[in-house]
């Protein structure tokens, strides 16, 4: 009887062991939801050729993955750690008309995820496409045309690495790159490109940022500088015109210049211009004084002092 006893005893108290790692095992193995990592909100929408993703999540939440949603199956597009964040209409493969729907799902450092957020759909409509290959060399900035399509001008702003779009410098052209920036050497900056299509699309998204640090001044408005000249001589061994040059520590391209009589204004007969840091004067008179002025035309279209005048006289 002691044993019949014992071995219900024993047998109770085995399913009881079991009872209890059952539990343990369901309540230590439960769903992803059980981690307390939610997602609160979830937004999408289109800016120009761009889609901007914004969530909030609770704590404990390091990235979301986002999902595309098509009959009932999520297909992962991408994990950021970025909140919000952007991506491209032809990134994500879409085109105007499309209709689309995205959900995200968040994790922690330690694996454990959220259940999938509320799905977002959105409908793509028409855009302004934008430029793409946006690549600074050099001080020469340049970007390819959308795939299918052209823009009808461009637009650059550039600024001091880090600047906020809307507070750089802008410059408007009608080809795929341009060198018309004005860059100080040992300095970093950051450049932006967008397209204008038509008056119903308007503006494509800004595409960058790309950074680049410059090594030489490039249209930085300075004064022409080292001004001096040497005699240029004929066939003969005659004195018969002088080669004037000078220095832009600036290398802005653009100069006004002007050989006039001793002690004339600068701008007492045709100024002349040149895009080099030289000019030649041939048949000047011998043994006579002339006055030499130039100043440099900056990118913005106005002009430095006059540097001079430079005494040039060729001798006999």
């Amino acid at each position: 009887m002691k044993s019949i006893l014992q071995n219900k005893f024993q047998s109770s108290l085995s399913l009881g062991v079991i009872f209890l790692l059952l539990i343990f095992s369901a309540c230590s193995g439960d769903s992803d939801a059980s981690s307390g990592i939610k997602i609160e909100g979830f937004s999408a929408s289109q800016m120009g050729s761009n889609i901007r993703f914004s969530y909030v999540t609770s704590e404990g939440a390091s990235n979301v993955t986002l999902y595309r949603v098509e009959n009932g199956s999520y297909a992962p597009v991408t994990t950021r750690t970025e909140n919000p964040f952007t991506m491209s209409i032809a990134e994500l493969g879409l085109q105007a008309g499309d209709v689309v729907t995205f959900a995200i799902k968040a994790a922690s450092n330690t694996g454990s995820t959220s259940e999938y957020s509320s799905p977002v759909t959105l409908t793509i409509n028409s855009f302004c496409d934008g430029p793409s290959g946006l690549a600074v060399n050099g001080g020469f900035i340049s970007w390819d045309e959308p795939a299918g399509a052209s823009n009808a001008y461009y637009q650059v702003q550039y600024g001091a690495q880090g600047f906020t779009v809307g507070n750089g410098t802008t410059v408007t052209t009608n080809s795929t790159s341009t060198s018309e920036v004005s860059f100080t050497a040992n300095q970093i900056y950051d450049v932006y490109v967008r397209g204008y299509c038509n008056g119903s699309q308007q503006f494509s998204s800004w595409v960058g940022p790309v950074s680049y640090f410059a090594t030489a001044n490039q249209n930085v408005c300075t004064l022409p500088s080292n001004v001096g000249y040497s005699v240029e001589y004929n066939f003969f061994g005659e004195a018969v015109g002088a080669n004037l040059t000078w220095t832009d520590t600036g290398n802005n391209g653009r100069y006004e210049f002007n050989l006039v009589g001793h002690n004339q204004s600068p701008t007492s007969n045709a100024v002349e211009s040149n895009d080099f840091p030289t000019i030649t004067y041939i048949s000047l008179f011998q043994n006579t004084d002339y006055d030499f002025y130039v100043r440099t035309q900056c990118l913005d279209g106005s002009y430095t002092n006059w540097v001079g005048p430079l005494v040039v006289n060729i001798g006999f």
